[in-house]
Parts: C-alpha cells; sequence; structure tokens
C-alpha cells in the first residue's frame, strides 16, 4: 500500500553516500562551539555541505536546555491550522523556556543536524545521578570527563536554513549540493 503525502506537503528527499568520522572531544570543552568545529572538520573533510550526529555517548557538567514550547493560550493543532489556513506564524504563538542544569549527567541521546554555514539544531536527552532523564533543544553546555562522538556526512547533500513562514523559525531545507569547491579551495 503506497503512502501519499500530504497534499499541502512537498518533499524533498536527496540521497547520497555516506561518511562517518569519529571525534574525542575532552574534558572542559564548551559543548556547542566543539559540536560545530567537529562538524564543521568533517563537512570540510568529506566536502559536504550536510552533517549530522550518529551517536554521542559522554557526561556533562552542566547542560543548557531550551524545553519544549509551550502556547499560550489555545491548543497549538487549532493554531497549527489556523496558521496554514490564514498564513500566520506559529513563533510568536509560544512561549520558550531555556533552563541550565549545573549537575553531572550521562548524555543518553543527542541527535541533529549541521549545515555548511554554522546551522545547526540539535536536541539531547541527559540522566543525572538518580537516573532521571531530561531533554531538549540543545542549547549549550560543559564537558565533564568526555564526548565521544560520531558525525556522518552526506557529500552531494546541502543542508541549509530557510524561514518558515507558518512555524516562523528558519527550519531544515534539504536540496542538491551544488559545487563542492568553493572559492577559498580555488585560490
Amino acid at each position: 500500500m503506497a503512502i501519499e503525502p500530504n497534499d499541502a506537503m512537498e518533499l524533498a528527499v536527496v540521497s547520497s553516500p555516506l561518511q562517518s568520522h569519529a571525534v574525542r572531544i575532552p574534558a572542559n570543552a564548551d559543548l556547542v562551539p566543539s559540536l560545530l568545529e567537529a562538524a564543521h572538520q568533517a563537512m570540510q573533510h568529506s566536502k559536504a555541505q550536510s552533517a549530522f550526529v550518529m551517536t554521542a555517548v559522554g557526561s556533562l557538567s552542566t547542560v543548557t536546555l531550551r524545553m519544549a514550547a509551550t502556547d499560550k493560550q489555545e491548543p497549538r493543532s487549532s493554531k497549527k491550522r489556523k496558521a496554514q489556513d490564514e498564513g500566520v506564524s506559529l513563533a510568536g504563538s509560544t512561549a520558550l523556556q531555556v533552563k541550565t542544569f549545573p549537575n553531572h549527567f550521562e548524555i543518553v541521546s543527542l541527535v541533529g543536524t549541521f549545515s555548511k554555514g554554522g546551522g545547526k539544531h540539535l536536541h539531547m536527552s541527559v540522566s543525572n545521578a538518580q537516573g532521571q532523564v531530561l531533554g531538549g533543544h540543545l542549547v549549550g553546555g560543559k564537558v565533564f570527563t568526555t564526548l565521544e562522538l560520531v558525525l556522518g556526512t552526506m557529500p552531494g547533500v546541502a543542508f541549509t536554513r530557510e524561514m518558515d513562514e507558518i512555524s516562523g523559525y528558519k527550519e531544515l531545507v534539504v536540496k542538491p549540493q551544488q559545487d563542492t569547491n568553493s572559492a577559498e579551495e580555488k585560490n
């Protein structure tokens, strides 16, 4: 049975061979800048314009997460329908909370994408000493002992971030990669 996409939904599926890149981020490193640098190096090495987290394990001494958006008044499902019908952004209809947790944590999940120009979208789950798990959109953190990271790159695929009128945020756009030779590489 074939699955029919929603009439309003346009899917851009671009395939590519996969390359993997392993890195260890040391103790006391700033988490997000280190992830961005690792992704930048992986993309540069593979001449790719896209990267993503394949797996990550390690520990943090602090983590800052943006919690799931909460609706300011009406249910999000009715806001989404209204936004789609009227072309209104959802961004102004939600409240965002950023929380910093200054305890030691084990990383139980890290997922996300990176774009060539430094764009990123990362979500993380961590567990504390009691085994309680919390998670959200990764804003920052500090590596405690180590972060063992494997990134994937997809030569031939470009991830960009462009403003989405319905969500009100810069969202992932997947495209075939144009020219892999940048102006810097030609000089």
